[in-house]
């Protein structure tokens, strides 16, 4: 007899095997205690007759876990001693090289040190309450390759908030779109006079670098190397201040040069010298050619393909990283990983001797505008990137 005095009811009984299975599978799928609750929750209609299952609580939840020992990195009911045992363990995959306990009269003795506090406390762990070391070590353990598959995913898919100094230049171009209520700006001969809580200038230079790495703004194409304004907010690296997208955004007219470059009349001015010479750069001879005899394909086409190859350079490194990890977990992975150093050293080494040979071109500023519109080679890149792509795939695979 099981009850006595009361009717037998469903929220008085134990949890079958069944349901408790049913919860084990979820802990292992990754969902979280409150996770648990709302979906058995939103699955069980009201009409429907209410099980035991139904007035399952978060609290039942965690006994489970703790009973089948689903809790990640949890190998003993008390921390401390939990973090030990993991350390006894000596595997691999955790990266432990040292550790020294705590020292129980004086407290010294452990240190941890993490740089993300705020992003590991709300993001990773999900929660505000104090957490467990043990439970802090395994997430500090798994988050690099978890944000190293984070990172690849964002690059693949262009996101706008995967690079932080974008988001900033978005941020920035938000709060110069409301300054321009109280704005006044003046288009000078060397660019802006904006005179907001103050009076600052904005001077311009051609921008040379690759949109796609340098977080040019997506709204009004502000690069934050091209632009120069006198306020001390402008001295954020790789972000332009808010009177700068406000300058740009209300007097487009202001703007030197615009890429990417349209005429022929545009890039005369930009270089200064005669387009119709170009020079090999990255080739190391300081010879000039015709351009109407060696050039295929517009100044435009070429710019273009040099972004695809960045972007396909900084995409196929995020791969190179993400499957690093992977194979860093195995002992047999070391002659991979040192083919990959390899690789990546000799990439180094021929990109420092072409700068090297290259070195007496830059002297000269204005080669700095002319080589944006030379044909630069980059068959090597695509085909490096190529050979890693490959490689990363066919790491994938096994």
């Amino acid at each position: 007899m099981t009850h006595l005095g009361h009717m037998p009811s469903n929220e008085s009984l134990k949890l079958n095997q069944v349901a408790t299975n049913y919860i084990v599978q979820l802990l292992k799928d990754g969902f979280d205690a409150e996770q648990i609750v709302t979906k058995i929750r939103s699955q069980i209609a009201c009409g429907s007759p209410r099980t035991r299952l139904l007035y399952t609580t978060t609290k039942d939840i965690r006994n489970i876990a703790k009973k089948h020992g689903i809790v990640p990195g949890r190998l003993h009911s008390n921390d401390i001693i939990s973090v030990e045992a993991r350390v006894d363990r000596k595997l691999p995959e955790d990266g432990i090289r040292y550790y020294e306990p705590r020292k129980p009269k004086t407290g010294d003795g452990f240190v941890m040190v993490e740089r993300f506090h705020k992003r590991l406390k709300y993001e990773y762990r999900g929660r505000v309450a104090n957490s467990r070391i043990d439970s802090i070590v395994n997430c500090l353990i798994t988050a690099p390759e978890v944000i190293a598959h984070d990172f690849e995913i964002r690059m693949c898919r262009r996101l706008l908030y995967g690079r932080h100094r974008l988001t900033e230049q978005h941020k920035a171009h938000e709060a110069g779109i409301k300054a321009l209520k109280e704005a006044s700006i003046e288009v000078t001969d060397e660019g802006w006079k904006v005179r907001c809580k103050g009076t600052f200038f904005i001077k311009q230079k051609l921008c040379d670098c690759d949109p796609g790495l340098n977080n040019h703004c997506t709204r009004c194409d502000a690069c934050p190397y091209a632009f120069y304004c006198t306020c001390f907010a402008d001295s954020r690296a790789g972000v332009c201040c808010l009177h700068i997208h406000a300058a740009i955004t209300s007097n487009p007219e202001g703007r030197h040069f615009v890429l990417p470059f349209k005429d022929d009349d545009n890039i005369r001015d930009a270089c200064e010298d005669n387009n119709n010479n170009v020079i090999d750069v990255l080739s190391g001879d300081d010879s000039i050619y015709s351009d109407k005899e060696n050039r295929q394909e517009s100044e435009t086409d070429r710019m273009d393909r040099n972004k695809e190859n960045l972007q396909r350079i900084e995409t196929c490194w995020s791969r190179i990283k993400a499957y690093s990890f992977e194979i860093a977990k195995r002992s047999e992975g070391a002659d991979m990983l040192d083919h990959i150093a390899y690789g990546m050293q000799k990439i180094c080494l021929d990109i420092a001797a072409r700068e090297e040979r290259c070195a007496p071109l830059i002297r000269r500023s204005e080669l700095r505008a002319l080589i944006i519109c030379c044909p630069i080679e980059v068959r090597y890149f695509r085909e490096e990137v190529r050979n890693y792509d490959d490689f990363a795939g066919s790491s994938s695979s096994s």
